[in-house]
């Protein structure tokens, strides 16, 4: 059972069907899922928004002036408490992503390996920095105390 909260996730992805399932996995896990055709408007929404996301989940080619990678470099920059996640039909079930510090999954989904990390994505942000309607449905969580999650 997902936890709602009002956490957003941005899903970047230039094929529509696939970046539907992506947001229907981030909807799955909790997350409220803004979707991007292009790195290019994944960046303008991530300004607007000033990188308030708990999660990016980024295929690595993508048309324009910037691809997956770029993207991930761009966020990291400017906010680093934003988790990334690159994906790519190119990736093996053994392959490394293209810097050390992404998660990476290789398309097709895994769909339960994706929920999961991104369950996990919004359990730390919660401990972190809960937002207020959480706060407001679970009174009792201590942000940062083991085993508070509801």
């Amino acid at each position: 059972m997902a936890i709602a909260t009002s956490l957003s996730a941005l899903v970047v992805e230039d094929e529509a069907v696939i970046r539907m399932h992506a947001g229907a996995l981030l909807a799955d896990a909790g997350l409220s899922p803004i979707e991007a055709a292009t790195a290019d408007e994944a960046r303008r929404v991530l300004d607007e928004l000033d990188g308030d996301v708990a999660l990016v989940v980024a295929d690595i080619d993508l048309p324009g002036e910037m691809d997956g990678v770029a993207l991930a470099l761009y966020v990291r920059d400017r906010w680093p408490g934003v988790e990334v996640v690159l994906a790519s039909c190119r990736l093996g079930p053994a392959s490394s992503p293209p810097f050390n510090a992404l998660k990476a999954f290789p398309k097709p989904f895994d769909e339960t390996a994706m929920r999961e990390h991104f369950v996990g994505v919004l359990a730390r942000r919660l401990a972190r920095d809960p937002p207020a309607d959480f706060l407001t449905a679970f009174p009792s969580f201590q942000p940062g105390a083991p085993g508070s999650l509801p």
